[in-house]
C-alpha cells in the first residue's frame, strides 16, 4: 500500500469511522454520506514532492449546491461565500451543474502520520460548512445539493461528525497557540 491508499483506510476505518451502509467504494476512494450531502474522498493522482518523495493526491470533495448557473450576478455571492469557508475552495463542475467544497493535498510518507489528521478535519469542517452554506444561501434561491445513497437512500440522522468538529474546534480555539 502507498501513502495515499494507507491514508484513504486510515480516514474511512479509524477517523471517520464510515459505516458500509452509507459508503460506496470505487477504484481509487469512496464516496459517502455523513447527513444530506455527498463527501468525496480519491486519490486524486501522485505527484513528486519538493524533496523529490513521491506521494499521492488526496482529494475531499463535498457537494454543497446543484442546479446552479454561473453569472457575473452570482459572483458577489461566491466572495461572500468564500468568506465563510475554511480549509476549502469552491469548484464548480459545469457538467453537473453543481458547486462543490474542494481541499487537496499531497500525502507522502513522510508526512503520512500528521496530515491524516489535518485531512479528516478538512472532511469534517466541509460537512459542517455544507450544511449550514445550503441554510444561509437557500435566501438566494440556491438550491443545497442533498442526495442520498443509491442503497441506503436520504440519510435521516446525521453523522455526530458535523456537529462535532464544531465542538473540537472552540476546545483547541481556548488552548494557547501552538506556535
Amino acid at each position: 500500500m502507498n501513502a495515499g491508499e494507507k491514508t484513504l483506510e486510515w480516514l474511512r476505518t479509524e477517523q471517520l469511522c464510515i459505516d458500509d451502509e452509507w459508503a460506496v467504494e470505487f477504484p481509487g476512494g469512496y464516496s459517502w454520506w455523513s447527513g444530506k450531502n455527498k463527501q468525496t474522498i480519491p486519490i486524486a493522482g501522485s505527484r513528486v514532492g519538493p524533496e523529490g518523495e513521491a506521494g499521492e493526491i488526496i482529494r475531499v470533495e463535498t457537494e454543497v449546491f446543484e442546479d446552479m448557473d454561473l453569472s457575473d450576478a452570482v459572483l458577489p455571492e461566491l466572495n461572500e461565500l468564500m468568506e465563510l469557508s475554511s480549509m476549502a475552495g469552491l469548484v464548480f463542475r459545469s457538467d453537473e451543474r453543481r458547486i462543490n467544497l474542494c481541499s487537496s493535498v499531497l500525502v507522502h510518507e513522510g508526512i503520512r502520520e500528521w496530515m491524516g489528521p489535518m485531512i479528516s478535519m478538512a472532511a469534517m469542517i466541509q460537512l459542517r460548512d455544507a450544511k449550514e452554506f445550503g441554510k444561509i444561501f437557500a435566501t438566494h434561491g440556491w438550491k443545497p445539493a442533498h442526495s442520498g445513497h443509491p442503497v441506503s437512500g436520504l440519510r435521516e440522522t446525521e453523522c455526530e461528525l458535523i456537529e462535532g468538529v464544531s465542538e473540537i474546534l472552540m476546545e483547541h480555539g481556548k488552548q494557547p497557540s501552538r506556535w
